[in-house]
């Protein structure tokens, strides 16, 4: 059993035997020792089946067992207790609303943020046995864990590896369809024929790639089910079909189920990979690679054995494989990247909110509790034992904590909805998040943690009567000071707590506004960026490339309203660190440290590029249409790359040599402007810029323009532009610059504004609270406060006494707030940028806003004190 589990059911055990000891001694002694050790039995197993989830779900269902196997006279009581319960919270509807409001609210985030989690983070991948599926990356002697694998390094690897039963690789990539309704742009994945077979899912019509059954190298293509479904009706005769996938012919040999998306949830196509791809370079890293580790073979093993196939082909071709190795992850990891930090932290919040409307409700019942002392002290002298009395009002507490479950579950479904359709490119597996059964016993097991944890202090306080006294004072209509201490108390800890996830929310705003205030390096004000894939078949070379993207950019810069047009390879901000990333070299430097092999990004880009993304050339010049193929080699570098390389001199007139080709010296003919490229939190990193008529090695291209018009008119007339130079060829990924840059920081978005949602909702639990307590606690002094005034004390003199009262425990729960963040807000310096976890400014705003509020939700019970009739006061009630 898991240790971590053990004192848990140990206590289960004894609470039931502590349930059990309100049955008769006969139904004691026959059955109770067996009951308690079968539930203990029964814990045991289900943490060795599902660990502490499992654990927790069994503990209500022995729970409902013993319920259940109770005699009839006690399962009488239990309706007698729920029937009266009923009928109270039925008596006080205002109360009975607000309790169930504010469990609803902090029960149905945190049943939406553990359905995240759990789909996201707990559950396993939509694969068979997916714990067995592994990822295999190449790690580059730069230090990059996860880089592509070159096609030959990975026939090697499986033909050599014996820890898994099957490997494949993949590409991932866009193709343009064309030839069944109008041309559209998909993403595609290039596979080899093992692809399906590794993950273990099978099409829901045909049979997958025939190459993987020993047929020929035919070009195949295998349908996503939503692909299927749109251009085929999902007609099943459609496998043995021919499609036109960039202008290329290929056999449609099945259809994919609907849940299977991989390697992202937008692959439309996967392809057959040809067999030409695999005689390349072993220089060439792009492939990335999945594999099924061999039942019973250990992730380290597998592991061991691929270092030991990595550094075999490190003595076998020294040139390009010395120093490259080996990394292995988990499907799931890769899967789910770095939301799995945020996602802890969010459900720690949700817990807090949790925890603050507890405390709340516990608030409301103590206040109650006083209320009913003449009642309980009534029932008490008619027979009824403490332990009755204290059942029955946890009975109370737990039932309100249900109904509050039963709401915040409707409300975990809207958020659910909402996010889906919202569906944020931050969150991956959002298609495995919903409310399921897991999410549903969650959802009431925390109900009735919280119905428990907010009813045990008034329970104990209820059952603990004094007759003589109490009977008294509830005859006489006259309230108890005797629990203001413990109201007190409460008060500072949901201070606390809410002051806790201001502090955080402080941190991640404090990041955002750091993170929005960077410069790109370019103007993303009415910039319109478009997408193109050009076929290798029609525009097979540099030549017939430029021909195109030339005369593209020139008809488009020519259209009424545009005001600069240019193409670039790679926009920035659209990821892909490691992306056409090459060593060079730097002619005629003294330096000779030059001389070694330095990285930067390379980016081919067309004249007028500069204009359209408003960024500034320097020095030098700008690339004209006399740069190109036939001329000689020339760059433009960037202001990053010349302050390292070419410090207090210029650059202009400098020669560099990229690795891909030392026989090609290049000309800087410019220094343009340093921009953000990889992603906004990273600083610029050198690149060079070479014009696209000169040299063209990707077939993908961006088009930019800077307008006057609005956006859907002038995307519409550059469509049609393109659309007439080449009426198959779709143009796809219409977005303003500055919808490229809110993207490339949504996932930063997406926490800050959760993180904010959570603590408003709070600070708006912790405010009502504060407010109802002190107005409660003026009501319970109203003698006290008429007495006083009658004797000459002042309005000022009131509302200072009850104010001071309540920023007592307001103060003291800053403070304990603000201790707390020293502590925990480290855990959350993973998430932030240009701003430490411990921040004096986002500390010092968070407790005074607290505090301030805090003293004016008590500034308004203490006016109402300080205005109190001394005769209405003391009148007898």
């Amino acid at each position: 059993m898991n240790r971590a589990c053990e004192p848990i059911a140990k206590l289960l055990g004894r609470f039931y035997g502590r349930v059990l000891a309100v049955y008769p001694v006969e139904f004691r002694e026959e059955y109770g020792a067996e009951m308690v050790q079968y539930f203990h039995d029964e814990c045991h197993v289900a943490v060795g089946r599902g660990g502490l989830p499992a654990l927790a779900i069994q503990g209500i269902r022995t729970l409902a067992d013993l319920i259940r196997t109770a005699p009839g006279v006690h399962m009488e009581i239990l309706r007698q207790d729920l029937r009266f319960g009923l009928r109270m919270l039925r008596n006080s509807p205002a109360f009975a609303l607000t309790a169930i409001l504010a469990l609803a609210l902090g029960i149905g985030a945190n049943s939406a943020i553990f359905s995240m989690v759990h789909g996201i983070v707990v559950s396993p991948l939509p694969f068979p046995e997916s714990d067995r599926l592994v990822m295999v990356w190449e790690k580059n002697p730069r230090g990059i864990d996860r880089n592509s694998v070159s096609p030959p390094n990975f026939t090697d690897y499986r033909q050599g590896s014996k820890a898994f039963s099957a490997m494949a690789a993949f590409y991932e990539s866009g193709a343009n369809l064309t030839g069944t309704g109008d041309p559209e742009h998909l993403v595609s994945a290039l596979v080899t024929p093992e692809f399906f077979e590794v993950l273990g899912v099978r099409p829901v019509v045909g049979s997958g790639f025939r190459a993987a059954r020993g047929d020929t190298d035919i070009p195949e293509a295998v349908l996503s089910y939503g692909l299927w479904q749109r251009r085929f009706g999902g007609d099943p005769g459609v496998v043995g079909k021919t499609l036109r996938i960039d202008d290329k012919l290929f056999t449609v040999s099945g259809a994919m189920p609907e849940s299977f998306r991989f390697p992202s949830r937008d692959a439309a196509l996967w392809v057959s990979m040809p067999r030409s791809y695999f005689q390349t370079s072993r220089q060439a890293h792009f492939l990335s690679t999945v594999a099924r580790l061999k039942s019973g073979t250990a992730l380290p093993q597998a592991r061991a054995e691929l270092d030991t196939l990595a550094a075999g082909l490190a003595r076998a071709y020294p040139t390009s494989n010395r120093g490259w190795g080996v990394t292995l992850v988990s499907l799931k990891e890769q899967v789910i990247g770095e939301v799995r930090p945020s996602l802890l932290v969010l459900l720690g919040a949700v817990g807090f909110i949790l925890l603050i409307a507890c405390v709340n409700i516990t608030n409301l019942l103590l206040a109650r509790s006083t209320r009913r002392r003449g009642e309980i002290a009534i029932r008490t002298a008619l027979g009824a034992s403490s332990t009755r009395i204290g059942r029955q009002l946890l009975t109370e507490s737990v039932l309100l904590s249900l109904l509050g479950g039963m709401a915040g579950l409707l409300l975990c479904w809207g958020a659910l909805a909402a996010l889906k359709i919202l569906r944020p490119a931050a969150i991956p597996r959002l298609d495995d998040v919903g409310v399921s059964g897991w999410v549903i016993g969650f959802t009431f097991a925390v109900a009735a943690a919280a119905g428990i944890l907010s009813g045990i202090a008034p329970a104990l306080r209820g059952s603990r009567a004094n007759l003589r006294e109490d009977l008294k004072e509830g005859l006489a209509n006259r309230k108890s000071f005797a629990s203001h201490w413990l109201r007190g108390a409460l008060i500072s800890a949901e201070i606390a707590l809410a002051l806790l996830l201001m502090i955080g929310a402080g941190l991640l705003i404090r990041s955002f506004v750091h993170l929005q205030r960077l410069d790109p390096g370019f103007q993303s004000g009415r910039g319109l960026t478009f997408d193109i894939d050009l076929p290798q078949s029609r525009y097979p070379n540099t030549a017939a490339r430029a021909v195109f993207l030339e005369g593209a950019a020139a008809r488009v810069r020519a259209l009424p309203g545009v005001e600069a047009a240019g193409m670039i390879s790679n926009l920035p901000l659209t990821g892909g660190e490691g992306f056409n990333r090459f060593g060079f070299t730097i002619d005629r430097m003294e330096d000779p440290a030059t001389k070694e092999d330095h990285r930067l990004y390379a980016r081919w880009i067309t004249p007028g590029y500069f204009a359209a993304m408003g960024i500034p050339v320097l020095r030098g010049r700008d690339f004209t249409e006399q740069d190109r193929a036939g001329t000689a080699a020339s760059v433009i570098i960037d202001a990053a790359l010349a302050r390292r390389y070419f410090p207090n001199q210029n650059p202009v007139g400098q020669f560099v040599r990229l690795s891909y080709d030392q026989s090609a010296a290049r000309e800087v003919v410019g220094v343009a402007g340093e921009v953000r490229l990889v992603a906004l939190e990273k600083e610029a990193a050198p690149q060079v810029y070479i014009p696209v008529l000169q040299e063209s090695r990707l077939s993908t291209i961006s088009l930019v323009i800077r307008t006057s018009l609005e956006h859907p008119t002038a995307a519409e007339a550059v469509r049609q532009e393109l659309h007439r130079m080449d009426a198959s060829l779709p143009v796809y990924g219409v977005q303003s610059l500055e919808g490229r840059v809110a993207e490339s920081i949504a996932p930063r978005r997406f926490n800050m504004l959760l993180m904010t949602l959570m603590a408003a909702l709070a600070f708006v639990l912790a405010t009502v609270g504060v407010y109802g307590v002190i107005s409660y606690m003026v009501g319970e002094r109203l003698h006290e406060i008429g007495i006083r005034t009658a004797l000459g004390a002042r309005p000022a003199e009131i509302l200072l006494l009850v104010l001071r009262q309540g920023m007592r425990y307001a103060l003291t729960g800053v403070g304990m707030g603000l201790l707390a963040a020293l502590l925990l807000t480290k855990a959350m310096a993973g998430l932030l940028f240009g701003v430490g976890p411990i921040d004096g400014w986002t500390f010092g705003t968070v407790a005074v806003l607290t505090a301030g509020v805090a003293g004016l939700a008590c500034l308004i019970p203490a006016w109402r004190a300080s205005h109190v009739d001394p005769v209405d006061a003391l009148r007898p009630r």
